[in-house]
Order: C-alpha cells, then sequence, then structure tokens
C-alpha cells in the first residue's frame, strides 16, 4: 500500500491541473435534455434526505437547528462544491451518521452547560482546518486502502438508516397525539406510494412499451415524477382535509428558533473551544469517509452493487 506523497499541495495541484481544462465544458450542454433530468434529480434527491434530517435534527435538538439550516447550508455547500471544486459531481448534504453526530454534540453541550450553536460552530472551524491540513498533506491518496467490503457496508448502512427512518415516521403517522386513523394511512399511501412508484418509473430502461427514447426520458426523470406526484397528493379534495405531518418551517426567511444567523463564537469558554477539536477531529473522519466512500461508490467497480442498495431508499 502506498503513502501519500510526501510533497505538500501536490494533490490539489494535480486535481487542480486536471479539472481545468474541463471546467468550462460543464456549462456548454445546457441544451441537453438529460442534463435536466439529473438537475431535478439531483435537487430531490438532495431535498429529500435534508428534509428527513432536519426534521430529525429539530426534535433532537429542541429546534436549535432545522429545516431552514439544512436547506440552506446544503444549497450554499453544494454550489461552492460545484463551482471550485475538483470533482463537482459529488452530491453534498446532510446523513444519517452527520446527525447522529450532530445530536450527540448537542447532548454534550446540555452536560456541560453550554450554549451548542457557538460549540457546534468551534466543531466545524476545527474539522475545516484538519481538513485543509490534511488535504495539504495529500491523505486523500490513502483512499487506496479502501476496499470493496467498506463500500459496499456503507452503502448498506446508509440504507439502513433511510430505511429505519421511513419506517419510524410511518409508525408515528399513526401513533403520535392527534393522529387518526384517516391521516396515518394518508401518510402510509404517500410514503409507499412513491417509492414504489419512483422503483417502477427508475426500471422504465426494462419496459416493452414506448420507444427507446420515451423510456430512457421516463427513467432519467423517475424521481422527480413520483415526488411531485405524491406531494401533490395530499393536496387533492378529500386528501387535502385530512391532517398529516408537515414539515415545520417559519413562516418568513428566518432561523428555526429566531436566534440571529451569524454565530458569536466568544459566546464559549475559552476550555470548550479546545475541547471541540475532539469532535471536530470526528467530523473530520466521519467526512473523510463519507466523501471518498461516496466517490469509489460513484467511480469503482462496486457502484452497480451498491446503487441497488442506495436507489430504492434515495427515492
Amino acid at each position: 500500500m502506498s503513502m501519500p506523497r510526501s510533497q505538500p499541495f501536490v494533490g490539489i495541484i494535480e486535481d487542480l491541473k486536471a479539472r481545468l481544462p474541463l471546467y468550462f465544458s460543464d456549462f456548454e450542454h445546457y441544451d441537453k435534455l438529460k442534463v435536466y433530468a439529473s438537475i431535478l434529480f439531483t435537487f430531490f434527491t438532495s431535498v429529500g434526505p435534508a428534509i428527513t434530517f432536519s426534521s430529525l435534527l429539530r426534535q433532537e435538538t429542541d429546534n436549535e437547528l432545522g429545516a431552514v439550516e439544512v436547506l440552506l447550508s446544503s444549497s450554499l455547500c453544494g454550489m461552492c462544491w460545484s463551482l471550485f471544486a475538483g470533482q463537482p459531481l459529488v452530491i453534498l448534504g446532510v446523513t444519517g451518521p452527520v446527525s447522529i453526530l450532530t445530536i450527540s454534540i448537542y447532548q454534550i453541550t446540555k452536560a456541560w452547560g453550554i450554549k451548542f450553536i457557538p460549540f457546534y460552530a468551534w466543531t466545524q472551524v476545527w474539522g475545516a482546518l484538519i481538513h485543509i491540513v490534511a488535504a495539504s498533506l495529500n491523505f486523500c491518496d490513502m483512499v487506496h486502502w479502501i476496499t470493496r467490503f467498506s463500500g459496499e457496508i456503507f452503502g448498506v448502512l446508509i440504507a439502513i438508516i433511510y430505511l429505519y427512518t421511513g419506517i419510524a415516521d410511518s409508525v408515528t403517522a399513526f401513533t403520535h397525539q392527534g393522529a387518526t386513523f384517516e391521516s396515518g394511512l394518508l401518510s402510509l399511501t404517500v410514503t409507499l406510494g412513491m417509492a414504489w412508484t419512483c422503483m417502477k418509473l427508475y426500471s422504465a430502461n426494462n419496459w416493452v412499451i414506448f420507444s427507446t427514447k420515451i423510456r430512457e426520458v421516463i427513467s432519467d426523470y423517475g424521481a422527480t415524477i413520483s415526488l411531485m406526484l405524491f406531494t401533490g397528493l395530499v393536496y387533492i379534495p378529500g386528501a387535502r382535509d385530512v391532517d398529516i405531518a408537515k414539515l415545520e418551517v417559519p413562516d418568513t426567511f428566518a432561523t428555526s428558533n429566531g436566534r440571529p444567523w451569524l454565530v458569536d463564537l466568544s459566546e464559549t469558554p475559552t476550555w470548550a473551544i479546545f475541547a471541540a477539536i475532539l469532535p471536530g477531529m470526528i467530523t473530520f473522519c466521519l467526512f473523510i469517509f463519507d466523501h471518498n466512500i461516496s466517490s469509489l461508490m460513484a467511480q469503482g467497480k462496486f457502484t452497480q452493487a451498491v446503487s441497488l442498495v442506495a436507489m430504492p431508499t434515495i427515492c
């Protein structure tokens, strides 16, 4: 196994050299139908997990973080990444492991009696600094050590997290305070109907009806069609009168609990600033593993095996 290259910044420089000749060509295919299918697929498969995990974060952090923060950060980071990164097609967003880590950090701040948001901000600052050092020292060369087994385990982990969250929410639709059989049944119908429709449309390339071009378009836009169809289902006459759980967001563009957008880092005690190094290192390890495994899933030989597990749960 090869160790990281010894010359600092050589990996970053090589990434830039490989990326720059192709950079402007990414903007030359705006007239291709498949480009818009990819845009919509990326958008909806980013919004779905963001909404799912932001709802979990809102509940577990006492409304310190919610849908507005998650959606805004996902969009800003996604735009910055696609414009400036050497590998622009990696989809960024909150994941199950990131949500679990965030909830754990919140519980730590409650136990220590300090403010969550400033401490969490310091955690991300330390994580970013460690990322910069790692990139400068070519630590990503160690991705060669990641095996197919690690990729498949990671794919299964993500699938299990999505399945567990979906099943738990479906059960909660019948059991939470104020729930009725009608509201639970409608929620379950939307959940299962969307998943089934998404998988069926995604497999349209295997149909024997329609032309090859039409089947390809249906497959490309399968996730978009199913999401829009079943989102609109709850607003048709009859279903509109059933009260089902919807995402809680502020009426105006504001944070989930009304706090200022800018975080005052000085609100964290000095000892806690240095204590944030440990969760910052964990954040670094999680992001490195998450990103590099995702890259291998998108490019490696085991892509098909992982995508078969992940695709239904994404939808």
